[in-house]
């Protein structure tokens, strides 16, 4: 089905009145074609072929509708927030802000024998980058805390400043809790890509 994935607070928060109201948008909530499927890719490089038909699709709503280029924001939690680190790693010059929650970079999160070189590398990408990373301390998923911790270590340490959210006792379903976050909304919208150049 194409339904499903419409049923969290995130879609119905950004497709609600008050939001339309004053950020009018597209909200476009695509899912993988099959269960086992992923949005991230375990390349360092290229991404999935998930993630390339959303491009396409974005493509496409772009050439039939009036789409602000300029200020397109990626969203998405536990696999989709994967996928929300490919697009911020690998494709950042495409979208003004990112909000991943409840997952790890992917490539750094498969390859931990490799920390020491990988965590250089995604603190070198994330540099500059506006992107506001959620999370629960508790993640038993992905033990997230730790990661993040080094993570966050090493962004400081190339001169930026990361922001992010943790939910003390949070577990892997947070949802709930980033789509209720205060300034969740401002923050989004007040991005625009040319603002990042």
């Amino acid at each position: 089905d194409n339904e499903s994935q419409l049923a969290g607070v995130g879609p119905y928060l950004f497709s609600g009145e008050q939001v339309q109201s004053q950020h009018p948008s597209f909200v476009l909530v695509p899912k993988v074609e099959d269960v086992n499927g992923q949005w991230a890719s375990d390349d360092d490089d290229r991404l999935s072929i998930n993630l390339l038909t959303v491009l396409e699709i974005l493509d496409a709503l772009e050439e039939e509708f009036s789409i602000d280029a300029q200020r397109l924001y990626v969203l998405g939690g536990s696999l989709g927030g994967a996928g929300t680190w490919d697009l911020l790693t690998k494709r950042p010059e495409r979208f003004a802000a990112f909000v991943p929650y409840a997952a790890p970079i992917r490539w750094a999160w498969l390859q931990r024998g490799r920390l020491p070189t990988v965590m250089p590398a995604a603190a070198a990408a994330l540099r500059g980058k506006s992107f506001w990373f959620l999370y629960g301390e508790n993640d038993a998923n992905f033990g997230l805390k730790p990661w993040w911790d080094e993570l966050a270590l090493y962004i400081r340490a190339a001169g930026g400043d990361p922001k992010f959210t943790e939910y003390v006792n949070g577990e892997h379903v947070i949802g709930t809790c980033v789509f209720t976050e205060p300034d969740l909304i401002r923050w989004l919208y007040s991005h625009r890509r040319d603002d990042e150049e």
